[in-house]
């Protein structure tokens, strides 16, 4: 895994552009100046990044992705491609933002977790651990997708629903309850 890195002699002032390679090659990039006047992450210049959101010293905006209002990127999380973050939405740890997806009002990415495709994941829902969120999915209310759960296709995680453990749901609805997997110790089954 390469580590990103600025181009020049890394005497970098917030604000100041200069090239930074996100993983695929330098871009034209600069530090976020956070609203506390604080120096934030790496942000390419074709990413949008409004001044009133805070992107920790170690965090990464880059591609087309937006990151509005009040919304955090802490951490070594990091938003790319065309995805969206907005509102008081904390993106936490190692967690990625990545596709067209969405992240908006309240909710919470974090640990390691993914969330990609057309993904939507609003309301004050949580996804976290190595948890992943894809496809047209969608997670709200006061959902939550933790552990190594995946959730992928048309599928609806809402209400207060939990979907944990290895769970793998693709096209399905959960409302309210707890859908839980467990790992597959057979041939080839175990995924840790």
């Amino acid at each position: 895994m390469r580590i990103p890195q600025a181009s020049g002699d890394g005497d970098t002032e917030a604000g100041m552009t200069v090239t930074f390679d996100f993983g695929e090659g330098p871009v034209p990039a600069k530090r976020h100046v956070n609203p506390d006047g604080t120096e934030g992450g790496w942000v390419a210049d074709t990413a949008q990044v409004d001044a009133t959101a805070c992107i920790g010293p170690d965090a990464k905006v880059h591609g087309n992705a937006r990151v509005k209002d009040t919304a955090e990127i802490l951490g070594q999380a990091e938003v790319s491609e065309m995805a969206s973050v907005s509102g008081r939405v904390r993106v936490t740890g190692n967690a990625i933002v990545r596709g067209s997806a969405e992240v908006a009002l309240r909710a919470e990415i974090g640990g390691r977790a993914l969330v990609y495709g057309r993904a939507r994941v609003g309301g004050d829902a949580t996804v976290a651990d190595d948890a992943d969120v894809g496809g047209r999915a969608m997670v709200f209310g006061r959902a939550m997708v933790l552990d190594e759960a995946r959730v992928t296709g048309a599928s609806m995680v809402h209400g207060d629903a939990v979907v944990r453990g290895w769970a793998i749901l693709c096209d399905e609805v959960v409302s309210c309850g707890v859908r839980e997997g467990v790992a597959d110790s057979g041939p080839g089954g175990n995924r840790g």
